[in-house]
Order: C-alpha cells, then sequence, then structure tokens
C-alpha cells in the first residue's frame, strides 16, 4: 500500500511538472518573439525613434531585464527536466518494487495454497486410516466376543459331561 501511495504521489508530482513545463516553455516562447521584434531594430534607429534618451535607456533595461528572465526561465525549465527526469527513474523504480511484491505475493498464495491442499490431503488419508483401524478393531473385538461364547459353550458342555462328583 505504501509502494502505491507513493506511486500515485510521483504520478501526480510528475504531472505537475510537466504542467509547469509546459508553461515556462510558452512564457520562453513569448519572450523569445519580444526579443526577436526588438532585436529587427537597430540600437541606432531604436535611440532615434525613441522619445527620449531616458525612454531609450529604459528600453535597454527591459531588453536586459528580459534576457535576465530567459536565462532565470531557462536554468528553471532545466531544473524541473532535471527534477522531471529523477522523479520518473523513481517512479519506474517503485513500479518495478510493486511488480516485485506483486509477483513475491503471488508466488505466496501460491506456495500457501499447495500447503494447504497437503494438509487436506494429509487430513484426509489420516481418516481415512483410523476409519480402517476402528473396522479392524470393532472386528477384532467381535471376534474376540464369538471366541469367549465358544469357550462358554465349551466349558458348559465339559461341564455337563463331567460330573464333579467323582473327582476325590
Amino acid at each position: 500500500e505504501l509502494t502505491t501511495a507513493t506511486i500515485g504521489n510521483l504520478t501526480g508530482d510528475i504531472g505537475k511538472k510537466e504542467q509547469r513545463i509546459k508553461k515556462d516553455h510558452r512564457l520562453i516562447g513569448d519572450i523569445i518573439q519580444k526579443i526577436d521584434q526588438a532585436d529587427s531594430d537597430t540600437l541606432v534607429e531604436v535611440l532615434l525613434s525613441s522619445e527620449s534618451i531616458s525612454t531609450f535607456l529604459e528600453e535597454v533595461d527591459d531588453l536586459d531585464r528580459l534576457q535576465t528572465s530567459i536565462r532565470d526561465s531557462i536554468k528553471s525549465l532545466e531544473q524541473m527536466r532535471t527534477e522531471l527526469t529523477d522523479k520518473r527513474i523513481s517512479f519506474q523504480a517503485k513500479h518495478k518494487e510493486l511488480l516485485a511484491l506483486n509477483s513475491r505475493l503471488g508466488d505466496q498464495k501460491e506456495i500457501a495454497d499447495d500447503k494447504r491442499k497437503e494438509q487436506a490431503s494429509l487430513l484426509s488419508t489420516t481418516k481415512n486410516q483410523e476409519s480402517n483401524y476402528q473396522k479392524l478393531l470393532s472386528e477384532r473385538i467381535a471376534r474376540k466376543k464369538q471366541f469367549e461364547k465358544e469357550i462358554d459353550y465349551f466349558e458348559a458342555q465339559l461341564r455337563a459331561e463331567i460330573d464333579p462328583n467323582s473327582f476325590p
């Protein structure tokens, strides 16, 4: 269950990272378009088209901030891509671990089923042997009783034939 929960968390993290990467990718695309538009004009053209030198300097600062923003976004993207790769590797490891656990659980269930079948067979054999022994025992008891009856019968015949008063 812990492995399944971890896999779920990793899947959620991977999805979030992928969405963030897509968003940052779009932002970088927009920034690159702005830079491309700004690069089409030379510094002299920008200077001449600017209302004042301060406006020109602000546009140069804006371009500098734009470039810094792009570098930061690219670093952020690289970091997220690295994290995403790590999460995917971790996800794959946990997935393999879950598969191994499921396989081991299946093997253990199979072994337990085999043991139960073996015990049931042994119990059945033992009950059959007990029933055979009970049958043998009752047959021997019946023969013993029959034998005792025959002995009693012979003793009774002997007593009838031999007169006990005839002995000294």
